[in-house]
């Protein structure tokens, strides 16, 4: 009792251990356990408190094709070691990729290149970068 009385935040736990590891005392975990309960020295368990989240602005969508594309880069690597990259834009009405670039090194700015090759195809457009 005196134990309780000196550590308040100490649960069945902490007691057990202190009673076997530093008074020596060789009684069972049930039997401590029981004599705990008796003396209704359980601790109140404490609700978690909930996170407040802010409301997150939902994403605009493309009225139209060709008004929005987006693009992502992805690294690979051969089974021999060696590296390759992918650019791939995507359009963000249809879903549909137009193109897909595929180099051993391909910088992070292939956008000149690219934005002339393909608008003769596909009509004019704005390219935006994909956040992840």
């Amino acid at each position: 009792m005196g134990l309780i009385q000196a550590h308040r935040r100490w649960g069945f736990g902490l007691c057990f251990l202190y009673l076997r590891n530093v008074q020596g005392q060789i009684w069972n975990h049930k039997r401590v356990y029981r004599i705990y309960r008796e003396l209704e020295l359980n601790l109140r368990i404490k609700p978690r408190k909930r996170l407040v989240r802010e409301k997150l602005e939902k994403l605009s969508v493309p009225a139209f094709p060709n008004w929005v594309w987006s693009m992502d880069f992805i690294a690979d690597r051969l089974l021999d070691g060696c590296a390759f990259r992918l650019l791939n834009i995507l359009d963000g009405f249809n879903r549909e990729g137009p193109a897909i670039e595929v180099e051993f090194s391909l910088p992070a700015c292939p956008l000149p290149e690219f934005s002339f090759r393909t608008p003769l195809k596909r009509g004019e457009i704005t390219i935006l970068p994909k956040v992840a």
